[in-house]
């Protein structure tokens, strides 16, 4: 069973030396798909809740799952003020009546 992939969360250590500790992690190196169907969203995308919740208003897109033929399987938002995060469904960001994309 193929494992559906994951962009923008996988991280990697550092591998400088066997003996380092500064514990640093490096970006990972996949990026996001070429032609992602999605269009305006993406990793880091930043998006404003039209009613904020919480005094949440502000979010990034940090995970984005897809499976094998490049279909958005899962989505992660983080609120910025609150550092929460909550899955949601993409198809929800298209709804120009809760959400706009960037920060407003």
């Amino acid at each position: 069973m193929d494992m559906p992939r994951l962009w923008g969360a996988a991280r990697q250590r550092c591998q400088c030396s066997p003996e380092h500790s500064h514990g640093r992690t490096l970006p990972s190196r996949r990026r996001n798909p070429p032609a992602l169907a999605v269009g305006r969203m993406s990793i880091n995308s930043k998006w404003t809740a039209v009613t904020p919740l919480n005094r949440e208003k502000h979010f990034l897109i940090t995970e984005l799952d897809f499976d094998e033929d490049e279909e958005v399987i899962h989505c992660l938002i983080e609120a910025i003020i609150s550092k929460r995060s909550e899955p949601i469904e993409w198809q929800e960001l298209k709804n120009d009546e809760k959400w706009l994309q960037g920060w407003k």
